[in-house]
C-alpha cells in the first residue's frame, strides 16, 4: 500500500494511506503544486533550520517511472538570515543548473521554489525542490565499507577539486564541505550537496569583512579551517575541508577524534603512499600560507603530476588576463607596458633560451626536488650571466602576475617579491604586490605600496588608493584621489582601448560609488552610466546604479540593474574587476 505524507507541522495523523489529494487529519493537500507527492522524511525536528522529505514528481519521468525528487521546507521560527540563505540556495542551484554543472542537486525552472500555506494556517513556508541523487553520504557510507583504495581516493579528489574549481571561479565558496555534504553514488562516484550556506566571495566587502573577522561563521567541528572558524574564511579554506574529508575517507574517524586522541591520521593507514599522504596534509595546513590555493595545483597533484613553478614560455611572457581561465581576480595591464615589457622579455628569453639549454624543460624537475626557492637561485644563477638585472626583475615580475592572474598566490608572491628586490622602482610589480594583500583582506598593507608606486601608472595608483578609501569610509581623500586620477586618463574616450579602457571605466565606476555614498544621486547616476558605456562588463557598476535607482525609487530599473549585476557576475567568470560586492546576498533574484 502507498504512503503519502502531509508535511503540515501541525497536522495529527500526517501519514496517509493510497494516492489521495487531501490530507484525512488536516485537509491539506498530499499533492503539493499539483505535482509533488512526499513519501518519506528524511530529517525533521532538531536544531536545522529546514525539514528534509524526499518526494515523487508526477509532472517529470524517471527511472521508475517518476522522477524522486528532495523537498527542502524551511520552518516557522526561521530568521530573515535564514529566508535569505534559503532563497540564495535556489538561485545558486538554479544557476548551476543552467550553467550544465552535473553531481549536484539540480533544479528545475519551474515549481523548485514557492512558499506553501497550510489550510486554517496564515504561515508561509519556503519551498525548495531538488532532484534526488541516489546514494549514501561519505559519512554513512564509510561506516558500511572499507576503506576505499587509494586510486579511488585520488579519482574522488580530482572529481570534487574540478567540480569545486568551476565553482570558485563563478565567486562563490561553498563553506561547509565536509562527510555528511558528499554523496558516494551507486557508480562511486561523488557528488555535492546543501548549498545553503554558500557565500559570494568577488567583493571589497567580502575581503573587509575577512579583514575584521566579520564573517558569518559556519562551523562543522573538525572540518572548518582555522580561519573560517574565525570568521575570516576564505577561498582556500574550502580545500582545507576537502583535505580533511578525504582523510575521513581513508581512516573513517572523525577528525576531533584524532585531535582528541593526538593520533597522526597517517599512522592508521600506512598503505596510504607518501605523495597522496603529503598532499591531503598539504590541503588541510592550518596556516593559509601553507595551504594550496588553487585548484589547479590540487588536480595535478593527484593526477601525479609536478607543478609548473615557471611557465614554459618563452620569456615567461605576460598574457592578457581574459585569456587566463583559472583567472578569478585579475590584474588589470595597460596594453602599452604589456608590450613593452614584453619586448625586453622576449629578446632576453631568447638568449636565455639558447644559452641555458635544457633549462626549460627540467624546471619541473628542480621544482620538485629543490622547491621553489631553490628554484628561484638556480634560474636567477643561470641566467644574470646574460641578462641585465632589469630584465631578470622584468621576467620574475611577469611570472608572478601570471601565476597571480591564476589564483595561486603562495607562487605569485614570491616571485614578485624577488622581482621587487631585483627592481624596487617597478610600479606594475608594485601594484601586482599591492594587490595580492588586497585580495587578502591586508587593506593597510596594500595602501602602503599602492601608496610606493612611482609616476608609470599614476591613474591605476590614485584609482586603487581611491577604492580603498571608500572602503574604509573615507570619502573626503576618495575624492581627492579621483581628481587625481582623472588628469592621468586619455582627453576622449575613443582613443583608449583594451584594458586601458577598463581603468578609465573602473574610474568612472568609483566616482559613481563615491556619489552613491554622498547620497547625489544624480551625479552617481551619470558617473556609472559612463562607466557602462566605455566597459560593459563590470558586475559592480550594475550593482551600484541599481542602488541609485532604488533610492530614486524607479524600482522596475533598478531591478533590471540587480539582474543586469547578476548576469555579468556569471557570465564573465574568468575576469572578475575590483569591486563586486555581496551587495546581491538579500536581493530575491529568481533565475
Amino acid at each position: 500500500m502507498n504512503i503519502s505524507l502531509c508535511i503540515n507541522p501541525y497536522c495529527p495523523s500526517p501519514e496517509q494511506e493510497g494516492d489521495q489529494f487531501c490530507c484525512q487529519g488536516c485537509g491539506s493537500s498530499l499533492l503539493i503544486k499539483q505535482r509533488y507527492r512526499v513519501i518519506k522524511a528524511l530529517r525533521t525536528g532538531g536544531d536545522f533550520p529546514s525539514n528534509l522529505y524526499e518526494a515523487i514528481d508526477s509532472e517529470e519521468p524517471g527511472p521508475g517511472g517518476t522522477k524522486a525528487k528532495i523537498i527542502k521546507v524551511l520552518k516557522s521560527n526561521a530568521t530573515p538570515k535564514y529566508v535569505d540563505l534559503f532563497n540564495q540556495e535556489y538561485v545558486v542551484l538554479r544557476l548551476l543548473t543552467q550553467k550544465g554543472f552535473t553531481h549536484i542537486p539540480k533544479v528545475a525552472a519551474k515549481d523548485s521554489y514557492f512558499q506553501l500555506q497550510f489550510k486554517n494556517y496564515k504561515h508561509r513556508y519556503h519551498c525548495l525542490v531538488m532532484d534526488k541523487i541516489e546514494g549514501q553520504n561519505l559519512e554513512v557510507w564509510r561506516k558500511h565499507h572499507d576503506p576505499p583504495e587509494e586510486n579511488l581516493v585520488k579519482n574522488w579528489l580530482i572529481q570534487l577539486a574540478t567540480l569545486l574549481a568551476k565553482f570558485h571561479r563563478l565567486g562563490y565558496v561553498h563553506r561547509d564541505i565536509k562527510p555528511s555534504n558528499i554523496m558516494v553514488m551507486p557508480n562511486l562516484e561523488l557528488a555535492l550537496i546543501d548549498f545553503g550556506t554558500v557565500r559570494v566571495t568577488d567583493s571589497p566587502t567580502f575581503w573587509t569583512k575577512v579583514a575584521k573577522r566579520d564573517l558569518t561563521q559556519v562551523i562543522s567541528h573538525g572540518y572548518t579551517a582555522p580561519e573560517q572558524s574565525q570568521g575570516r574564511g576564505v577561498p582556500c579554506s574550502d580545500i582545507y575541508a576537502l583535505g580533511k574529508t578525504m582523510a575521513y575517507g581513508l581512516v573513517g574517524i572523525h577528525p576531533s577524534e584524532l585531535n582528541e586522541a593526538d593520533t597522526d591520521w597517517r599512522s592508521l593507514v600506512p598503505h596510504v603512499s607518501e605523495e597522496l599522504g603529503t598532499l591531503l596534509d598539504e590541503l588541510m595546513a592550518p596556516k593559509v600560507r601553507d595551504r594550496h590555493q588553487s585548484w589547479e595545483e590540487v588536480i595535478k597533484l593527484a593526477q601525479g603530476q609536478t607543478l609548473d613553478l615557471l611557465t614554459g614560455e618563452p620569456g615567461g611572457l605576460v598574457t592578457p588576463p581574459k585569456v587566463m581561465q583559472d583567472s578569478y581576480y585579475p590584474l588589470e595591464i595597460p596594453v602599452t607596458v604589456i608590450n613593452r615589457r614584453n619586448n625586453i622579455v622576449k629578446f632576453a628569453g631568447t638568449i636565455t633560451s639558447k644559452i641555458t639549454g635544457k633549462i626549460t624543460s627540467n624546471i619541473k624537475h628542480w621544482g620538485k626536488t629543490y622547491g621553489l626557492k631553490s628554484l628561484v637561485g638556480i634560474t636567477v644563477t643561470s641566467s644574470i650571466v646574460m641578462w641585465q638585472a632589469s630584465s631578470i626583475a622584468i621576467f620574475f615580475s611577469n611570472q608572478g602576475i601570471h601565476q597571480f592572474n591564476r589564483g595561486n598566490i603562495e607562487l605569485s608572491q614570491p616571485l614578485l617579491s624577488l622581482a621587487h628586490k631585483l627592481n624596487p622602482e617597478d610600479d606594475l610589480t608594485l601594484m601586482a604586490l599591492g594587490r595580492i594583500y588586497d585580495s587578502q583582506g591586508d587593506f593597510n598593507q596594500a595602501r602602503v605600496i599602492y601608496t610606493a608606486m612611482g609616476t608609470e601608472l599614476l591613474a591605476y595608483k590614485h584609482n586603487l588608493l581611491a577604492r580603498l578609501d571608500l572602503l574604509q569610509g573615507d570619502l573626503a581623500s576618495a575624492r581627492e584621489r579621483l581628481v587625481t586620477a582623472n588628469h592621468y586618463l586619455p582627453l576622449s574616450v575613443s582613443t583608449v582601448s583594451g584594458y586601458d579602457r577598463e581603468i578609465v571605466a573602473n574610474v568612472y565606476k568609483n566616482w559613481g560609488w563615491l556619489y552613491l555614498q554622498q547620497r547625489d544621486f544624480d551625479q552617481a547616476h551619470i558617473n556609472l552610466e559612463q562607466a557602462i558605456a566605455i566597459y560593459p562588463d563590470f558586475p559592480d557598476t550594475y550593482c551600484l546604479l541599481a542602488q541609485v535607482k532604488t533610492a530614486q525609487g524607479d524600482q522596475d530599473y533598478a531591478t533590471e540593474h540587480w539582474n543586469n549585476c547578476r548576469d555579468k557576475l556569471t557570465s564573465n567568470y574568468n575576469h572578475y574587476p575590483d569591486e563586486v560586492n555581496d551587495w546581491l546576498d538579500g536581493v530575491n533574484l529568481l533565475i
